[in-house]
């Protein structure tokens, strides 16, 4: 699966994690973007606005490169793992809270920091809701998978993607269709599992689908570019269900599917705590988002980029570090409850 602990026991494939950090670390760019991406729209074009349209597509599809390794994988549901997941839900939670504590005072600390410390699985980030309903429907999404010929599965996730896309945007009738929601999560795990299917006999043009994605980016700026001036749809582009971004999901996937790279411990130990990064830098303590808006009200050109990088990196390492600590105590569990 994409930025959670496995849920069942597919082997390690270091090309597939060394997607699972790229797709993270793409997560991360994208919510560099303190304010939104659509408050770019002011009416004026420069470099400035070219930078953060160009940000905003290449790290877009990071929550739907997640998906697609589930799907990829197919999720094998098991108490245990489920466990592992909702352990390390909890234990950023804890920190979180800890942090708002120090940060704030103990005193300070609001119904809304408790509500997202007893609540953690709900209150706290969107993804962790809606993939927890995928792993729950994850059987039964296995079960109609697994007979199904590529031909068949491409018919029914398109006309599921057609539907839903069209449904939610032009009737807005159905919640957790959109971008957001677990409707599509599972229109994300169809497709990685046709991929996985399909590329038994199929060799996947690399140079293209890397060329595939780079043209899907410069499109996707080039539109949003032209929404300035006519600002029609321009939800509709950043949104994770996009044609293009779905398209340039699929080929980046393709890409790193194709890379032939030897099991990487290195890789492996980084790519174990990906969503742990996510937790982290969207918990109540993290200051990510006011970190992220100082260096953009402060420093201009270069240097913007230069220091984004660095907190991206230094973020990921911290929770890489954090999450070290959890691992062993679960296992300590792990070996009691066997």
């Amino acid at each position: 699966m994409g930025s959670v602990p496995p849920i069942g026991s597919s082997p390690r494939r270091s090309n597939i994690e060394l997607l699972r950090i790229v797709a993270m670390l793409m997560v991360l760019v994208l919510h560099t973007r303190y304010d939104g991406i659509l408050s770019v729209y002011d009416g004026i074009v420069d470099a400035s606005h070219i930078s953060k349209f160009l940000f905003e597509a290449v790290s877009i599809i990071g929550v739907n490169l997640f998906v697609f390794i589930s799907g990829y994988f197919g999720i094998r549901l098991k108490k245990v793992s489920v466990l592992n997941l909702l352990f390390q839900i909890y234990w950023f939670a804890f920190i979180g809270f800890i942090g708002c504590c120090l940060l704030a005072g103990s005193m300070h600390v609001g119904t809304q920091q408790y509500m997202k410390l007893i609540f953690a699985l709900s209150h706290n980030v969107w993804f962790v809701p809606c993939y927890f309903i995928l792993i729950l429907i994850s059987p039964m999404l296995n079960g109609f998978i697994e007979d199904k010929t590529v031909k068949q599965l491409v018919i029914y996730t398109s006309v599921l993607y057609v539907i839903t896309y069209l449904w939610n945007t032009v009737f807005q009738c159905i919640q957790g269709f959109d971008g957001y929601g677990w409707g599509f999560f599972i229109v994300l795990y169809l497709i990685g599992a046709i991929i996985k299917k399909w590329e038994g006999n199929h060799k996947v043009n690399r140079v293209g689908c890397l060329v595939g994605y780079v043209v899907c980016t410069i499109v996707i700026v080039a539109i949003g570019l032209v929404q300035i001036y006519i600002p029609v749809g321009q939800s509709l582009l950043w949104a994770y269900n996009c044609p293009l971004v779905l398209c340039s999901s699929i080929c980046l996937f393709l890409f790193f599917i194709s890379l032939d790279i030897k099991s990487n411990i290195v890789i492996n130990t980084f790519a174990s705590s990906s969503f742990a990064v996510l937790l982290f830098h969207l918990s109540s303590c993290s200051q990510y988002f006011k970190i992220c808006e100082y260096i953009y009200m402060t420093y201009q050109g270069i240097m913007v980029v230069f220091l984004t990088l660095v907190v991206v990196i230094v973020y990921y390492l911290i929770a890489l570090l954090l999450d070290q600590p959890r691992k062993l105590l679960f296992n300590m569990v792990k070996s009691k409850l066997n």
